[in-house]
């Protein structure tokens, strides 16, 4: 809670995810110009991976929490922990994955 402007609440633990500051940044020009999040809304959801990547809800889900993601992995296209799991463990629902997948 000091005025940052980060990508979700996990967002401000991450030195990535985090754009600016309330007071000393316009959110409008941190939305058009910070290469993160362009490269987010032009690759969300075609560049998810893994699980994310081949399920059928990817247009909706998004990957779930992007910030959570890359705090545990790094990368902002990889899977959902939980799904990622499942799938590992043969729980996730084949009916969810994409025929060719």
């Amino acid at each position: 809670a000091d005025g940052s402007y980060a990508l979700c609440g996990i967002g401000e633990t991450v030195k990535d995810l985090i754009f600016g500051h309330a007071g000393e940044d316009k959110l409008k020009d941190i939305w058009e110009h910070t290469p993160i999040l362009q490269d987010i809304r032009e690759g969300l959801p075609n560049r998810l991976e893994g699980v994310c990547g081949e399920c059928i809800m990817k247009e909706r889900c998004l990957g779930s929490c992007v910030a959570q993601n890359y705090y545990r992995s790094k990368s902002l296209w990889a899977p959902y922990w939980y799904c990622d799991e499942a799938k590992k463990e043969g729980l996730f629902p084949a009916s969810r994955l994409h025929p060719a997948c």
